[in-house]
């Protein structure tokens, strides 16, 4: 027996309550975002740290591949925010989900280009506070996303603790749960508290279908960790953004615990980007002398750089083991997700 809920966010609806959580950089591409939307989910292309040429062909590649929902996940902290979303708006994206700051006059004109296509833009919070004025702003949906997801982390309180405070804020427009809630019982949970569906990253990045996305390494640096080995970085040595950052122990984590930087070893310091605004890098903006270019970490991370490279997991990440030869589908952990315990 299967999950009869159904997620509605504006005009779109879809069968499975679930959302692929869009990684950046480059980890949930048109392959793995399509086969997401496949199973009748949504799937999320990461927009942040891309431009707007190779965005647009992932678009339009997810579409060769799928005739699911397929939206975009960006940076609020990113410079080009605006211009890369409007560019998918006009694609025909079917969802925008934008985090990671709260802009006021941005997301009000991002809204208001979506709206003028149709198109669905959620938000999301990690506060009641945030989700209420996002909802003023004109939103569709929150996402509300709880202390134990991997990358950038806006509370401390778990999604058990959240996301009653943001169904309770926003009641008119759906609220998605996020944040280490990704399995069968936990759909179910998040629904009886009023969520509308989950969104999960970490646990479809370490698929086999995410294979034609990531290299096999990064797949097993966080298949080895442990719940010891992801850390969540403060602000006093966390991401360039100023949010505290979930994270895989690794070399380059331990040069940053040591010096506040994490320099490429032979790298010449600089930044030649300009990806994210003016006091939203504080590589960029310290001279160097603090945190790391979270898109060059993170892409090296991607293409398998274990000395190097910064590797993003949620708790649940942590607590998947074996090899990548074993793992599941995408295809299979939905069905594992929404089959009837009995």
């Amino acid at each position: 027996m299967e999950v009869n809920f159904m997620l509605r966010i504006r005009n779109l609806e879809v069968r499975v309550p679930i959302i692929l959580g869009g990684m950046a950089v480059e980890i949930s591409m048109a392959p793995l975002a399509a086969a997401m939307a496949n199973e009748g989910g949504i799937g999320l292309l990461p927009a942040s740290g891309l431009k707007v040429k190779r965005l647009l062909e992932e678009i339009q590649l997810s579409r060769t591949l799928t005739k699911g929902a397929i939206g975009i996940n960006i940076m609020m902290a990113v410079r080009e925010c605006k211009k890369l979303s409007f560019a998918a708006i006009d694609e025909g994206i079917d969802l925008l989900v934008i985090g990671a700051g709260f802009i006021p006059k941005l997301l009000g004109e991002i809204i208001t280009k979506a709206h003028e296509k149709n198109t669905p833009v959620a938000y999301i919070a990690s506060s009641d506070k945030a989700a209420r004025l996002a909802k003023r702003l004109g939103v569709d949906a929150v996402i509300a996303e709880g202390y134990d997801a991997g990358g950038h982390l806006g509370t401390k309180k778990t999604i058990w603790e959240l996301l009653p405070m943001v169904v309770s804020s926003v009641s008119s427009i759906p609220v998605i749960a996020a944040g280490g809630c990704g399995t069968r019982t936990n759909l179910r949970k998040a629904i009886q508290l009023g969520s509308s569906g989950i969104q999960m990253a970490t646990r479809f990045a370490l698929t086999r279908d995410a294979q034609a996305c990531v290299s096999k390494t990064w797949q097993q640096v966080i298949l080895d960790a442990g719940s010891s080995d992801v850390i969540v970085l403060d602000n006093e040595v966390g991401g360039p953004v100023g949010m505290p950052l979930r994270v895989v122990k690794t070399p380059a984590v331990e040069r940053l615990l040591e010096n506040g930087v994490s320099h490429v070893p032979g790298h010449r310091p600089e930044c030649q980007r300009g990806c994210l605004r003016k006091g939203h890098c504080a590589y960029r903006d310290s001279r160097f002398t603090k945190s790391f270019c979270i898109f060059e970490m993170l892409r090296l991370a991607k293409d398998g750089n274990t000395e190097n490279g910064i590797f993003i997991s949620s708790t649940q990440g942590a607590n998947i083991k074996g090899r990548t030869e074993e793992l599941l589908s995408v295809s299979e952990i939905i069905n594992e997700i929404t089959s009837d315990s009995n």
